[in-house]
């Protein structure tokens, strides 16, 4: 391990007995003021109404991540003397990778599987139950990886190490302690105040130690918000965004109009993903399939600019529409007539998702009340295309919140259920960029916020994320405020697939997918003889499939 610890640039942040801590030279951490702990990661002091969100870490002493603990993206390693116990808390956030594995008497923590392998960990063998979980079920986050023996520790979640026992997990910090009626904002204009304050303070407090920031800036709503939030603290930032050969892919124009408004600058990157191959190549092995090609080919292009910059961090809007409630069901008036009966209160709300998904009050109404009293929610849906029978069937794996109290309403298991996703997004492998990717909206106290503002709130005048929306009418355009559409990836997704058809149906017919039983390659011959590209767009779950094959080959 010293030799280890030399050779990797690592540094001892917390030695007591038999742990040991280590953390990259370059890595943010500190001790807690009394020795028995150490956060690793970026960490902000516990946000109050009012406060800037900024402080010194050696405040957290005792915190872990209670009620009016810290936020940011951290893991801590905290010892109990008395107890004899190490506790280990990943931050809900989930914006710091952590990863456990067991071996022989020890127990391994780390962020970085390839780090973990050169210290000493055994490398692990593919767990296919485990991929299988992953390919159907791709949104909902598990505790199991897909290689044997490796974990997960998912956000919100505290390993316990007890000597002589072994180790344990409970939940350190649950939706459900914001979600429900006691916590519930009954006023919309204090909805839309307390939104607007805390997610100035928390894009304003990582840019504080991030500058010079650049942002993805989409001219969507959540990458816009940011922007505004950005220019409210003086930060010092600039802006990029994309443009593909697919008119969806092409939002210049809102970003354009972004920008000038803000009066920052802002870089077009021009995405050609014709020589792509499908399986990126020199990608580091990871517990959960990594290396998507589309995502390489704008990893190449922000690396780029992020450069010329000299940016210290990269801002992404990701996790906005999670976090604001970004709902297509109607569940909103569901949770209205829950909470209120069959009053004003349900009506309002039932207009507002019938004007949302241009439906009659009638339609919105009647399936308000089936989901109200009688529909079971389908939180995590199967992926099940180009899976045989036995992988499509498998029972989508268990999540610590989603055991809620009987009287959690269903829009809230739904947005609990899209945060759930959001937080996991810095699991799929290392970005490999020169600057650290930051989802501040992620930010802690911005989903606890966001989860005590009420479903129906968020769909008012039938507008989807409307408490947001009305939150920076003063600081953005009026058309980002009204913008509907949403840009997408699909073309350049589809120039890999065109430029890669034949390696990626050898990747998929004669791969280790489908000799493990788990791609059907009927359903792949079948789809790969049509001349074109459906719109079904089952051809993006085809490239994803080789992407899977290839980390698969990486592991082997």
């Amino acid at each position: 391990m010293t030799e280890a610890k030399r050779r990797l640039g690592f540094r001892v942040v917390l030695q007591h007995g038999r742990l040991c801590v280590l953390a990259h030279q370059d890595a943010a951490s500190a001790p807690t003021d009394d020795g028995l702990g150490v956060m690793i990661g970026a960490a902000f002091p516990p946000w109050r109404p009012g406060t800037s969100g900024r402080g010194s870490l050696k405040v957290f002493h005792n915190s872990g991540c209670a009620e009016a603990g810290p936020w940011g993206g951290f893991v801590e390693f905290r010892v109990d003397e008395e107890a004899r116990t190490v506790d280990i808390t990943r931050d809900p956030s989930g914006m710091a990778p952590c990863f456990t594995a067991r071996r022989h008497d020890s127990t391994w923590v780390f962020s970085d599987l390839e780090i973990a392998i050169e210290a000493g960990l055994d490398m692990p063998a593919i767990d296919w139950t485990g991929v299988a979980h992953y390919l159907a079920f791709p949104h909902l986050p598990a505790r199991r990886t897909c290689l044997a023996g490796v974990d997960r520790l998912l956000p919100g979640a505290r390993l316990r190490l007890t000597l002589g026992q072994p180790p344990s997990l409970e939940s350190a910090w649950s939706p459900w302690s914001h979600a429900g009626k006691a916590r519930r904002i009954s006023d919309y204009a204090n909805a839309v105040r307390e939104l607007r304050n805390v997610t100035l303070e928390c894009v304003g407090a990582w840019a504080a130690q991030s500058q010079p920031v650049l942002l993805q800036l989409s001219g969507g709503l959540d990458s816009s918000i940011i922007a505004a939030c950005l220019s409210q603290k003086r930060a010092a930032y600039s802006c990029v965004t994309f443009a593909t050969k697919d008119a969806s892919g092409d939002e210049r124009r809102h970003a354009r109009l972004v920008a000038k408004h803000l009066g920052v600058p802002l870089r077009e990157l021009h995405l050609d993903a014709s020589d792509s191959p499908p399986v990126p190549q020199g990608l580091p092995r990871t517990p959960i399939p990594s290396g998507a090609p589309w995502r390489a080919v704008i990893d190449a292009a922000l690396s780029g600019v992020i450069n010329d910059t000299g940016a210290n961090r990269l801002f992404s809007g990701g996790g906005g529409d999670n976090v604001f409630c970004y709902l297509t069901t109607a569940a909103p008036a569901a949770d209205a007539l829950r909470a209120y009966g069959p009053g004003f209160r349900f009506f309002a709300a039932a207009r507002d998702v019938a004007r949302l998904h241009r439906a009659s009050v009638w339609r919105a109404s009647r399936y308000a009340v089936r989901k109200a009293y009688w529909a079971r929610p389908k939180l995590w849906p199967c992926n099940d295309a180009f899976l045989t029978r036995d992988a499509a069937s498998i029972a989508p794996p268990a999540h610590p919140w989603f055991d809620p109290p009987h009287e959690a309403l269903p829009g809230k298991l739904e947005q609990t259920a899209s945060i759930a996703s959001a937080v996991a997004i810095s699991d799929g492998g290392d970005r490999r960029m020169p600057a650290a990717l930051c989802y501040p909206l992620l930010s802690l106290p911005v989903i606890e916020t966001c989860l005590t503002i009420p479903t129906w709130m968020w769909v008012k005048g039938g507008r989807n994320r409307a408490v947001a929306r009305d939150a920076f009418e003063d600081l953005l355009p009026p058309e980002t405020l009204s913008r509907r559409t949403k840009g997408d990836l699909i073309g350049l997704i589809a120039a890999i697939y065109r430029a890669n058809k034949s390696e990626i149906e050898m990747l998929l017919l004669e791969g280790r997918l489908a000799r493990e039983g788990i791609v059907d390659r009927d359903a792949v011959a079948n789809r790969m003889r049509e001349a074109g590209l459906s719109r079904d767009a089952n051809f993006a779950q085809l490239v994803t499939l080789a992407a899977v094959e290839g980390w698969i080959q990486s592991i082997l």
